[in-house]
């Protein structure tokens, strides 16, 4: 290989034909060469991205840190952020219909959310009697909600 303007390397490509197309170098007019690669030392981004720019991550957490107003069981209002809110749907939904699916997924972000000091381990998968032990405290925890709301309307009654 011969020397050239980048270091040492010449740059080619392969041609349907199998033949070679090596980069003489020539500017294309953009900066780049006819192979479109920069020459050794300049970028494509010269500029880079705009301080402040906003990307996807900033976008979702700006919206789920609005607040909404919810009102509770006993008609009051409480001002909650997005994210608790739907926490707190996704809880609810689990606990007060036995969703399964919506109590693994609301343990699996607190697990997640208690080993964030940790290195991130991907959550294992449950299996059959994991699920059917979730659905198990999801009926006993319904039970005990129904008996409780039981003896507060028996309480009110007297």
């Amino acid at each position: 290989m011969s020397d050239s303007e980048d270091g040492g390397r010449q740059r080619f490509r392969q041609l349907p034909n199998g033949e070679k197309e090596f980069d003489d170098g020539v500017d294309r007019g953009d900066g780049r060469t006819r192979m479109g690669t920069f020459p050794k030392g300049r970028s494509g981004n010269v500029h880079g991205r705009p301080r402040g720019a906003i990307n996807a991550s900033k976008v979702v957490m700006q919206q789920l840190s609005r607040m909404v107003s919810m009102t509770n069981g006993d008609g009051s209002k409480e001002s909650l952020s997005r994210y608790a809110a739907s926490i707190l749907k996704l809880t609810n939904v689990g606990l007060g219909s036995g969703n399964v699916r919506a109590l693994e997924r609301i343990i699996m972000l607190g697990l997640a959310l208690e080993d964030k000091g940790d290195a991130v381990k991907p959550p294992l998968p449950l299996n059959d009697a994991d699920r059917a032990t979730l659905a198990l405290i999801a009926q006993r925890i319904a039970e005990r909600q129904n008996s409780a709301e039981e003896g507060n309307e028996k309480g009110r009654s007297e």
